[in-house]
């Protein structure tokens, strides 16, 4: 036996046995899914094989004729070849198992196929030797059986990889691309060569002795690929279905859900708060109906009146009529406002002025800042729109109005005022600001403003600016604020991306 086939089966034995002893603890644990029956089989029939070439190896180097005796690698290589041969069908089948059932008629008939190929070299490998020209003939035939044969497990191992890749872009994927690949070029190379030897009349043979020397070399080589590819299939599994794995997955899965669940509550929130603030709308927008109903009423009346009237004309009609049109028209504006505030689903963004949908939501607390004698004050200069959800973004300034009225209310204030006003700021984003002249933020409120339930007011939830924030920067904005000691109030500052759209 000569050194260099020694040193191959020494270091497939230690990878081999390296594979098993550090997989072992993590086979018990794994569940017995079709990928991991197939690694263990094949990590349990290689690591054999290897151990029965170690130990020939080990009787041939306490022999005083060792590194004479070449016939003795040919056998150890014979003695493994076809549990070998089984093991790379296995490497191919466990990247099958990853993407679907091995069971299946084209994965079967493969396989059946291969392991005819193997009944033909057990077949070819047991015939003797007749004569010198028969002897080559038969070294001929069998190394050109081993170069195709490792050409066509190489390409399906090559070809299940390559399958795997495109559904999930793994680095070891592609390094088991690569090394399978080389074993493809090497066989072709291999197989080409030994052709271009049988037009030439067997001159390597007879430059070699046999065809044993080089085909060793070559042997020697496949194993080292099948090694490496059996290092990196047994990486990927336990990336991937080892029990670590697969509870890593399914934490990843339960994030997941949580973060659905989040978003799912946050919708929820959005509503109930809107349902909350409802209750300090209800007086005002039950005093804006009433006004549009009086309206209609006293016109109704009159144009009654005028029609009992001898002497009426159909222009005298048209006030009293063109008055309970303009009463209808804003009661059902203020509708329509009303419905948006709390419509929700999932809905798509949408582009929008927002300038429109601060008007809107200004309309329903027109009533209620009269009532608490604040002043507006609306600059709004951007015609540009942005992509939202209206629905969200509603919610948003519907909070910020009414924290701006609660705290106003709860000051001294003589002159109560809140300014809105609109810009886009040098890096294209659409900038909101609402300042109200009340009380401020204490400092002692500063470091928990946006915490979820955290409130500073009798009544409050602690849901709103919380909320508020969640959905701006959902939006990929900021909402921030301002102390205005010298002025006094506070400013809320909402920020978030221009949507250029074509008109």
């Amino acid at each position: 036996m000569d050194l260099f086939t020694a040193s191959v089966v020494l270091f497939a034995t230690g990878m081999a046995l390296t594979i098993s002893i550090f997989g072992a603890p993590l086979w018990v644990q794994a569940p017995k899914n079709q990928p991991t029956i197939i690694l263990i089989s094949g990590v349990a029939l290689c690591t054999s094989a290897f151990v029965v070439a170690t130990a020939l190896v080990l009787i041939q180097i306490s022999k005083p004729n060792f590194g004479t005796q070449s016939t003795v690698s040919w056998s150890i290589f014979e003695t493994i070849a076809p549990v070998l041969y089984i093991c790379f069908i296995l490497q191919a089948l466990f990247l099958r198992s990853t993407r679907k059932s091995i069971f299946d008629l084209k994965a079967l008939l493969i396989a059946l196929l291969l392991i005819g190929q193997l009944g033909l070299g057990v077949f070819i490998f047991k015939q003797t030797e007749l004569s010198s020209f028969v002897d080559v003939r038969l070294d001929f035939i069998r190394s050109l059986y081993r170069g195709f044969t490792f050409f066509l497990l190489m390409s399906w191992t090559y070809v299940e990889a390559r399958k795997k890749f495109k559904e999930q872009r793994n680095f070891l994927l592609n390094f088991i691309q690569i090394f399978c690949g080389l074993c493809m070029f090497q066989s072709l190379a291999w197989v080409a060569l030994l052709m271009l030897d049988f037009s030439g009349y067997f001159g390597l043979d007879y430059q070699f002795e046999s065809w044993l020397a080089p085909d060793m070399i070559n042997r020697s080589i496949r194993t080292g690929i099948f090694c490496m590819v059996q290092v990196l299939i047994s990486i990927y599994w336990s990336q991937h279905y080892s029990l670590s794995a697969i509870q890593e997955r399914q934490k990843q899965e339960r994030i997941q859900t949580l973060l659905s669940e989040k978003d799912v509550l946050i919708r929820n929130l959005s509503t109930s708060k809107a349902l909350i603030e409802s209750g300090a709308l209800s007086a005002g927008l039950a005093h804006e109906f009433n006004q549009f109903l009086a309206r209609i009423e006293m016109n109704a009346d009159e144009a009654l009146h005028l029609i009992n009237d001898s002497v009426v004309k159909p222009n005298d009609l048209k006030q009293p009529l063109g008055n309970i049109l303009k009463a209808n028209h804003s009661a059902a504006q203020l509708v329509v406002n009303l419905k948006k505030l709390f419509q929700s689903g999932h809905a798509e963004a949408q582009p929008c002025q927002v300038d429109h949908l601060v008007q809107d939501v200004v309309s329903l607390y027109a009533n209620r800042f009269s009532q608490a004698s604040i002043q507006i004050d609306l600059n709004l200069r951007v015609n540009e729109q942005c992509l939202i959800w209206g629905h969200l973004f509603r919610q948003v300034l519907v909070n910020l109005l009414s924290n701006a009225v609660e705290a106003l209310d709860t000051s001294g204030q003589t002159n109560k005022l809140i300014r809105i006003e609109s810009r886009v700021n040098q890096e294209r984003q659409y900038c909101l600001v609402i300042t109200d002249n009340g009380p401020g933020i204490r400092p002692e409120q500063e470091s928990e403003m946006f915490n979820m339930f955290a409130t500073f007011k009798p009544a409050g939830t602690g849901v709103g600016l919380w909320l508020s924030r969640y959905i701006v920067e959902r939006h990929q904005g900021s909402l921030t604020y301002e102390n205005l000691p010298k002025q006094g109030g506070v400013s809320f500052v909402i920020t978030i991306p221009v949507e250029s759209v074509p008109r």
